[in-house]
């Protein structure tokens, strides 16, 4: 065995192992026929294995091996010129597609209708000078990658720029060209840009827009380059892929991208040729939508309950002036605010906005709500001072009271009793004095300057000048002193006041007539028939309110009205802003 060993390891040219340490080396013949078994072995395998890479040998690649071999073959300058542009088969313009792959939408700035996008702009065409060997042509790889500082100054380069482009920052580390083994290259360009856009506010806060992106040739005329998006034709219109969006990019929390395909987040480019037909112009088009939630929580929803404290005034006591005065004023300063809140971020033009025709609709009525407060004001000094007539009315004397009492069961006329009691020339000349009759009923000139004033009043109010008033005449002289009531609460408070005094009172109550005189002492006497039956008729209602509630009754009733009739329309005319 150990001979044998010996042969293998000669033939077959195996490094021998290292002796084993003196303190474990054995000489007995069971060790050394392991040992030259596991030799034998070890041979075995060690053919084995050459025997098989000795059965398919790999050729060596030919071509380059590397980026920077590539570079030095097929970019060197003296066989490459970068200032000339690789022909389309051999003649013919330089086709260049476009794309641009959305990775995050940064800002919508909407008074300068701005938008701030970051991304990658990828273009592609086909140079042949860059043609190589592929792997199945016994090259080294497929593809090579450079970076846009290698390949800057050392390949020709579409000059692609941004027509409607504010602000642009790219790096040369965040672009790269692969050029594929048949020529195929393209270019990626990482960069965050600001574009300028057409924004239509006019459905805000439930607005969509479309951000471009209009790309072009800027040295290059059709003649020589031809431009459209990535998978369309040549020429004008819309096809291909212009644009796509990476899924990222939906975590804006402002505005939705691709409202309207969620699953598939990408649109067609639009393609068309510009100034005179030279030049190709590639326009691609991110869709977006406002998410209306901030808008809704923080404007909208707001302005419709501050109109409602709005309208809660008309169910506060005219009376309570500070809390109507309150409740009018604070609803308009903060739709005022709202107002400015909204337009702290839009352009001040004059585009019709549905949020702001809102906002200038509910301020409208929260400015009538206020101006309805003043008018209740001057409405309720007015009746105030109308009521102050009659309480006069009830602090005449005694004394007159009996002598009205007694002219009206004479049948006196009550232009006739004061005139018993008017001032008399005095034994001086020029002067004047009390009345005999005043002094022999003991009454004072006092007493009857009230009852003048009502005598006045019935003049007034004496359509055929007779003396005596009916029942519209008599409704005339009371809103006069402030009491309302309907023709029917008139001719039945008459004809009560008319019994209770000795007199016969007519079948059809509406007929009842009074005597001046009388209808003086019905207005001293009206606290007695307050108490009535509210009227039946919307004629009698309207007839019998003082004009403050009659303005607290129709704010209350057309301010919910004024609203549901705004937002019905509002919503219905949405899709036409």
């Amino acid at each position: 065995s150990g001979w044998l060993g010996l042969q293998l390891r000669s033939r077959l040219r195996i490094k021998t192992f290292p002796p084993l340490p003196a303190r474990r080396r054995t000489r007995g013949p069971r060790s050394m026929a392991l040992r030259s078994l596991l030799v034998v072995a070890g041979a075995l395998v060690t053919r084995v294995v050459a025997q098989d890479e000795t059965c398919d040998p790999k050729p060596p690649c030919t071509g380059p091996k590397s980026p920077h071999t590539f570079m030095a073959a097929l970019m060197n300058p003296a066989t490459y010129d970068v200032s000339k542009r690789p022909l389309c088969q051999g003649s013919g313009p330089t086709v260049v597609e476009v794309q641009f792959q959305v990775e995050r939408l940064s800002d919508v700035n909407q008074k300068t209708a701005l938008v701030s996008m970051a991304g990658l702009l990828r273009t592609w065409w086909r140079d042949p000078r860059l043609a190589f060997n592929g792997t199945s042509a016994g090259g080294c790889f497929d593809k090579v990658t450079l970076t846009g500082e290698q390949a800057q100054g050392r390949m020709w380069l579409p000059d692609i720029y941004i027509d409607n482009l504010v602000t642009k920052k790219v790096d040369s580390f965040s672009s790269s060209v692969e050029v594929k083994a048949d020529g195929s290259v393209m270019r990626t360009e990482q960069m965050i840009m600001e574009v300028k856009t057409t924004l239509n506010l006019g459905k805000l806060p439930y607005d969509s827009h479309v951000a471009t992106i209009l790309l072009a040739s800027y040295s290059q005329d059709i003649s020589r380059l031809r431009l459209m998006p990535r998978g369309g034709t040549v020429g004008p219109g819309t096809g291909g892929i212009g644009l796509i969006a990476d899924p990222l990019a939906q975590t804006n929390v402002m505005w939705t991208l691709f409202p309207d395909s969620l699953d598939n987040m990408q649109s067609a480019g639009s393609a068309e040729i510009l100034f005179g037909g030279s030049w190709d112009y590639v326009t691609l088009s991110l869709p977006f939508k406002r998410k209306p939630r901030f808008m809704e929580n923080q404007v909208y929803m707001p302005s419709l309950l501050f109109a409602a404290v709005s309208y809660v005034q008309f169910w506060v006591d005219p009376a309570q002036a500070p809390a109507r005065a309150a409740l009018a004023v604070i609803p308009v300063l903060i739709m005022l605010t709202l107002s400015s809140s909204v337009y702290r971020s839009l352009p001040e033009g004059s585009q019709e906005m549905w949020l702001s025709n809102h906002l200038m609709a509910l301020t409208f009525l929260c400015s009538l709500s206020a101006l309805q407060f003043v008018f209740l004001q001057i409405f309720s000094m007015h009746e105030a001072k109308c009521s102050a007539k009659v309480e006069g009315l009830k602090r005449i004397g005694e004394e007159a009271q009996k002598l009205l009492k007694k002219g009206d069961e004479k049948g006196t006329k009550l232009s006739d009793l004061l005139k018993r009691y008017e001032p008399v020339p005095g034994e001086q000349e020029g002067r004047m004095k009390t009345s005999a009759a005043l002094v022999e009923d003991g009454v004072k000139e006092s007493d009857f300057v009230y009852v003048s004033y009502v005598n006045l009043v019935c003049n007034k109010y004496d359509a055929d000048d007779n003396g005596t008033m009916h029942v519209i005449e008599m409704q005339r002289a009371f809103k006069y002193f402030g009491i309302y009531l309907g023709k029917g609460q008139i001719a039945t408070t008459a004809c009560q006041f008319m019994r209770d005094n000795g007199h016969a009172t007519p079948a059809e109550e509406l007929n009842v007539v009074l005597t001046t005189l009388q209808f003086c002492r019905l207005l001293t006497s009206m606290g007695k028939y307050a108490l009535r039956p509210p009227p039946k008729t919307f004629s009698g209602f309207f007839a019998s309110s003082p004009p403050s509630k009659l303005c607290d009754f129709f704010a209350r009733a057309f301010i919910p009205l004024f609203i549901f009739v705004q937002q019905v329309t509002l919503h219905v005319r949405l899709p036409a802003y």
